[in-house]
């Protein structure tokens, strides 16, 4: 997606297994852009119909009586839609956050997912993490919402963890040093999607990931 204010780039590697990875984004409104990432539990038909059940549901806003602007609503109701207390129940993590536009803040939350990484000048603490446990997994689970100012122009990359657990053979701390990786370029504007794609399978040698590898990149100005 490319336009005057926001600019997508994303890439799914799947893993030898059928997988539950699944993003997407939308506008809200005129100025309210929302967008996420999400990890369904598990391999198989009925994770990856999971994911697609959750894609949608995002997407069009397919539930009554909630508030889609504010993310951490949202997950609630996820939690309540998706909970089951069988023995084969699925679960799953999510980031999902609003970018408002006209006021320069963004709203997000996050369900047990790794924390995303924000990319802007004069930005100190690249993460952005939110408390609350994966969603479908407990009946009365807690998520918050974090409001913060956006510093334009942003670079925000949301990621599954299979993108960073890939490396763990290789590296101490994986997130730490996929971290490192996003944010290193002082000279220009964040890493391109492509770049991290690179990096996360070419040790691989073109053979399928353990997980799905899931990277979803906007650029918001």
């Amino acid at each position: 997606m490319t336009d005057g204010r926001v600019t997508t780039d994303w890439f799914m590697t799947t893993s030898a297994q059928l997988g539950g990875d699944g993003l997407g984004y939308h506008w809200m409104d005129s100025d309210r852009f929302a967008f996420y990432l999400l990890d369904v539990s598990g391999h198989g038909v009925k994770s990856a119909l999971l994911a697609v059940s959750i894609i949608d549901t995002l997407r069009t806003c397919g539930l009554p009586d909630t508030d889609w602007r504010d993310p951490a609503a949202v997950l609630r109701v996820l939690n309540r839609v998706y909970f089951s207390d069988s023995r084969d129940r699925l679960y799953f993590t999510i980031w999902y956050g609003i970018a408002d536009l006209a006021s320069g803040r963004l709203r997000y939350a996050s369900g047990g997912h790794p924390p995303a990484v924000l990319s802007a000048a004069r930005w100190k603490n690249p993460r952005l993490p939110a408390s609350g446990p994966p969603v479908g997994c407990f009946a009365d689970a807690k998520y918050v919402t974090v409001e913060m100012p956006l510093n334009l122009p942003t670079d925000l990359y949301l990621f599954s963890d299979g993108v960073f657990e890939i490396h763990r053979r290789q590296d101490a701390a994986p997130l730490d040093r996929l971290v490192d990786f996003l944010v290193a370029p002082q000279t220009r504007r964040g890493r391109t999607v492509a770049e991290i794609r690179n990096r996360t399978l070419e040790h691989l040698h073109g053979t399928p990931p353990p997980d799905d590898c899931s990277v979803l990149k906007v650029s918001l100005s």
